[in-house]
C-alpha cells in the first residue's frame, strides 16, 4: 500500500515537474514571438472570431495613432479607418469576400488609404490570414512613400517622353512662325507714312498714304495686323517654353542661399505687370517660415525663382478668380527635412479637384480660360525641378481648404 501511495506521489510530481517545464517552454515561446512581433516593422494586429481586436503591436499605434482605447471591433475600426460611407462599405466587402473565401493560413493582400488619427492619409498594405482557430493575424505595411516614389518615377518618365515631341514640334513650328511674324511686321511699316520710301513709291501709284492709312483704321485692317503680331509673339513664347521644357539646363549651378531666392522672388512678383494687370499680388497676405542658419544649396538660382515666381502667380490668380470670404494668403516654407531642401508654397485658394491633380503637370493642361494659360508653366517648372536640379516636385491639395506645392532639392548639391 505504501509502495502504491508513493508510486502515486513520483507519478504526481514527475507530471508536474513537465507541466511547469511545459509551462515555461511556452512562455519561452510567447516572449520569444512577442519580441519578434513589437520589433517587426510591419503593423500586427489579431483579431479573434467575433471581429473584437485582442492585440495591437507598437509599430500599428506608430503607423496609425490609434491604440485599444480607440477601437475594440472590426466595425469601430473601419469607421475611423473609412470615414467616408461610400468607400467604408467597399472595403469591408472587399474584406468579407477575401474572408470567406480564403482558407486557413491564406493570405489575401489588399491595398487601401487609411485616415490615421492625426488625420493624415496613408497608403497601407494589407496582408491577412486566417488561422485554424478562426482567428485572423494582420499585418499592416505602410507604403504611402513608396507610392510617391513611383508615381513621381513614372511622372518625370512620362515628361521625358513628351519633351523630345516637344522639341520637334518646337523646331519644327519656329520657321514658317518666323516668316509669318516678320510678313506681319513689313506689311505695317510699308503702309507707314512716316518713311520716305513708302510716299515715294505710293506717289509714283498716285496713292495718298495718310488717306490709305484713314482707310485702313476705319475699316480696322491695321487692328488685325497688330492681332496677328500680338498672337504670332504670344505663339513664339509657346515655342520658347517648350524648348525650355525639352532641353537640359546649361546654366551654371552656384552655392545659393535659398532665403535670398525667396526675397527675389517676392520682391519681383509685387513688381510684376503681369500680376498687377489682372489682380495686385500685394494684397495677398504673405507668411514666412524660413528655418534660421540653412546651407547654401548649388541651383541655378534664375531658374528655381522662374518656378517660385510661377507658383505665386497660379496661387494668386486661383484666388482672385473665387468668392472669398477671408483675406488671401500665401505661405512660403523653407526647411531642411530628410537630406532634402523643401521649399512649400501654400495658399489658403479654393484647392484642385482630385481629377485635376493627377494631370497637373502635364503639358499643355490647364483650367484657364482659353488665352489666360498655355499649359506649360508647372509642366517646365517640373522639368528644372525634376531633370536640372534632381529634385521632386508634388502638390497637396483639398477642395476648399488650399493648395500645396513641395519642392525638395537634394543636399548632396550643398555648398559651404
Amino acid at each position: 500500500m505504501r509502495d502504491s501511495i508513493k508510486n502515486q506521489i513520483v507519478v504526481l510530481e514527475t507530471e508536474n515537474e513537465e507541466r511547469k517545464k511545459a509551462e515555461a517552454a511556452l512562455k519561452q515561446s510567447e516572449e520569444k514571438y512577442r519580441t519578434l512581433v513589437e520589433n517587426s516593422p510591419l503593423g500586427i494586429a489579431v483579431i479573434d472570431k467575433q471581429h473584437n481586436y485582442i492585440y495591437l503591436s507598437s509599430n500599428f499605434i506608430k503607423i496609425f495613432g490609434y491604440t485599444l482605447d480607440d477601437f475594440s471591433t472590426g466595425k469601430e475600426w473601419f469607421k475611423l479607418a473609412f470615414p467616408d460611407k461610400d468607400n467604408r462599405e467597399q472595403v469591408i466587402e472587399r474584406w468579407i469576400d477575401d474572408k470567406n473565401i480564403a482558407k486557413s493560413g491564406d493570405s489575401r493582400p489588399r491595398t487601401f488609404d487609411v485616415v490615421c488619427k492625426d488625420g493624415n492619409v496613408k497608403t497601407i498594405d494589407f496582408k491577412p490570414t486566417t488561422l485554424e482557430t478562426g482567428e485572423q493575424i494582420v499585418m499592416y505595411e505602410d507604403i504611402t512613400e513608396r507610392k510617391q516614389s513611383e508615381e513621381l518615377l513614372i511622372q518625370t518618365e512620362k515628361m521625358m517622353s513628351v519633351g523630345g515631341l516637344a522639341a520637334g514640334m518646337a523646331h519644327e513650328l519656329n520657321n514658317p512662325l518666323g516668316g509669318m511674324l516678320q510678313g506681319a511686321q513689313n506689311i505695317q511699316r510699308r503702309l507707314s507714312p512716316d518713311l520716305e520710301k513708302n510716299v515715294q513709291s505710293a506717289t509714283t501709284h498716285g496713292i495718298n498714304l495718310n488717306n490709305l492709312q484713314n482707310y485702313l483704321k476705319e475699316r480696322k485692317i491695321l487692328d488685325y495686323l497688330v492681332g496677328i503680331n500680338e498672337s504670332g509673339q504670344r505663339a513664339a513664347k509657346i515655342i520658347k517654353d517648350m524648348l525650355l521644357f525639352s532641353r537640359k539646363s546649361e546654366s551654371t549651378m552656384a552655392p545659393t542661399n535659398l532665403l535670398e531666392i525667396m526675397e527675389n522672388v517676392l520682391d519681383l512678383a509685387g513688381k510684376n505687370y503681369d500680376l498687377k494687370k489682372k489682380y495686385d499680388f500685394r494684397s495677398i497676405d504673405i507668411i514666412r517660415e524660413f528655418e534660421p542658419n540653412l546651407p547654401l544649396i548649388s541651383c541655378t538660382a534664375t531658374e528655381i525663382e522662374q518656378v517660385v515666381l510661377n507658383l505665386l502667380s497660379n496661387a494668386a490668380w486661383a484666388m482672385a478668380n473665387e468668392k472669398r470670404n477671408t483675406p488671401p494668403q500665401i505661405t512660403l516654407r523653407v526647411k531642411i527635412e530628410k537630406q532634402m531642401a523643401r521649399i512649400d508654397i501654400e495658399d489658403n485658394g479654393p484647392g484642385i479637384d482630385e481629377d485635376i491633380k493627377k494631370r497637373i503637370f502635364e503639358p499643355f493642361f490647364t483650367t484657364k480660360p482659353l488665352g489666360e494659360g498655355t499649359g506649360l508653366g508647372l509642366s517646365v517648372s517640373y522639368m528644372i525641378i525634376t531633370n536640372n536640379h534632381r529634385g521632386t516636385m508634388e502638390v497637396e491639395s483639398e477642395i476648399g481648404k488650399g493648395t500645396n506645392f513641395i519642392i525638395k532639392l537634394p543636399l548632396d548639391k550643398i555648398g559651404s
